[in-house]
């Protein structure tokens, strides 16, 4: 036996355990966070949908005596419990209904505000 060799060491498997855990905890960060991102994304489409969903309801039940053009601006109007969907918008005559907003079709029949 010689004293002279370089002494073995055996590997410390606390800091080897600690790094793995380190690097695990980072991963499962990563992607927790890009799940989130993806969660809330699908949340506000979810959103958005249900918007243009209950705006259809409102027009289907509205007053109105034309076809609708895709993508045309019309005014929604409300005169009591009644909606009403018109080509002439509010700045273009005065009515004593209460003007809603601009609405307009989409090409998959739903409906959405005008902004």
């Amino acid at each position: 036996m010689s004293t002279l060799s370089a002494p073995v060491k055996p590997n410390d498997m606390q800091v080897y355990k600690q790094e793995q855990k380190d690097l695990t905890d980072h991963y499962v960060q990563q992607e927790w966070a890009r799940l989130k991102e993806q969660a809330d994304l699908i949340m506000k489409q979810a959103k958005d949908l249900e918007k243009r969903a209950e705006l259809a309801r409102i027009i289907s039940e509205a007053k109105y005596k034309f076809k609708p053009i895709v993508l045309r601006p019309y005014a929604l109007y409300q005169d009591g419990d009644d909606y009403i969907l018109s080509m002439v918008l509010p700045h273009e005559w005065k009515t004593k209904w209460d003007s809603l907003g601009l609405v307009r079709k989409l090409a998959d029949t739903t409906w959405e505000w005008v902004e």
